[in-house]
């Protein structure tokens, strides 16, 4: 299911079906890599790292999908998908950002972060042009935030 290669029927005997991706994935025509999530070990109930959509967005955008595609396999809007994104940065894990935030958009952000900080959003996005979007923003200060506790 996280990975959307199996499909789970509603109803009182649900049954469980391959999706195309998961045909494609079994013979070998495309590769899916899972996200791990917490185990739970040492709690008294596991809990994921992250809500399992954000989990299926992140296992997409690993495996070389755009945004847009994403959001069009997944039906979901755009902002939606950047939204599970800026959660998987803000969680430690490994994401492209370059993909998301060309190198002179970034610059451009880091100078607003350091004249305005983080802890509004919007001066920050008033200072910069207009192609810049608030989950541009979002994006690098969630690096930021995990940069620091890195260290």
């Amino acid at each position: 299911c996280a990975a959307s290669c199996l499909r789970v029927s509603k109803g009182e005997y649900p049954t469980i079906s391959i999706t195309e991706l998961g045909e494609r994935v079994m013979r070998e025509q495309e590769r899916i890599q899972l996200a791990l999530t917490d185990d739970g070990l040492g709690k008294d109930e596991a809990e994921p790292l992250l809500p399992h959509t954000a989990l299926q967005t992140y296992t997409l955008f690993r495996n070389g999908h755009s945004v847009e595609d994403i959001a069009r396999q997944r039906e979901l809007v755009i902002n939606t998908i950047e939204g599970h994104l800026v959660e998987c940065i803000a969680s430690g894990l490994p994401v492209d950002l370059a993909k998301l935030v060309s190198d002179s958009d970034r610059a451009q952000i880091e100078k607003a972060i350091a004249e305005h900080g983080t802890e509004k959003l919007k001066p920050i996005r008033e200072s910069l042009p207009e192609s810049i979007t608030y989950n541009m923003i979002r994006f690098v200060v969630a690096r930021q935030r995990i940069m620091r506790t890195a260290k």
